[in-house]
């Protein structure tokens, strides 16, 4: 039985948190590098085959092919946005998802940074605009504003090097870099903030080889979170 890592939301990567789950991955789901477990019961995930939107059974109902990497999302209207890399194109592509439609739909990617990119993740702030932070392996860094189609650098950042993860805690308006063999460290992901850090936790660890890293659901930041919307076609305009 393959062991699964939930980690990387806001609440477990804070406070260093690695949850293991026992049961066994239905369908599609158990050969995935990366998931995310979705509100209706279904799953994101990642495999060398692309990007699958899954039913709670693991059956596919949608596909984007692509080399993906670094999955994350957030709540959207009757769905989400999420975002992955293409590997061969080194950029960062926004995807619609919409859970009633079972459809995925890749929208305008964001600008292939100069440097190669280690992994990347999402933040949404008090205003509900999503940011991307884009991290390079030396730890070069850019941060995003995504707006509609709009795809505006709005600062560089210096982060430690050989970071492999990296998450956003929207509640706390922080950017959570692992950075293998030193700590956990929190930065403040405000564009306009002072670019400092605090050492969250010491020695946290890598992903081991082997493992799926699983997404939950991401908690809603205050004033923020899941909204819903009636009528057919009814979705939130940014993303």
């Amino acid at each position: 039985m393959k062991k699964i890592d939930t980690i990387l939301s806001g609440a477990l990567l804070t406070c260093g948190a690695l949850a293991h789950a026992a049961a066994p991955l239905p369908g599609l789901a158990a050969k995935a590098s990366e998931l995310a477990a979705l509100p209706d019961g279904g799953w994101l995930s990642v495999d060398k085959q692309g990007l699958h939107l899954l039913d709670a059974a693991g059956k596919e109902r949608a596909r984007l092919k692509l080399r993906a990497k670094h999955l994350d999302l957030r709540p959207q209207g009757n769905g989400a946005v999420a975002v992955v890399m293409d590997a061969n194109a080194e950029q960062v592509v926004p995807v619609l998802v919409d859970f009633q439609a079972g459809a995925l739909t890749a929208r305008k990617p964001f600008p292939a940074p100069p440097f190669g990119i280690e992994t990347a993740c999402l933040y949404r702030d008090a205003q509900q605009i999503d940011h991307l932070f884009v991290v390079g392996k030396d730890g070069q860094a850019e941060q995003w504003l995504m707006d509609g189609e709009q795809r505006l650098l709005v600062r560089k950042l210096a982060l430690p090097p050989h970071t492999k993860h990296c998450r956003a805690d929207d509640a706390a308006r922080q950017l959570l870099i692992n950075e293998d063999k030193v700590g956990l460290w929190a930065y403040n992901a405000e564009a306009e903030g002072v670019p400092e850090r605090k050492l969250l936790k010491r020695g946290a660890e890598s992903e081991r080889k082997g493992e799926v890293v699983v997404r939950p659901w991401p908690a809603p930041a205050a004033g923020g979170g899941m909204t819903t919307a009636s009528g057919a076609g009814a979705t939130a305009g940014r993303g």
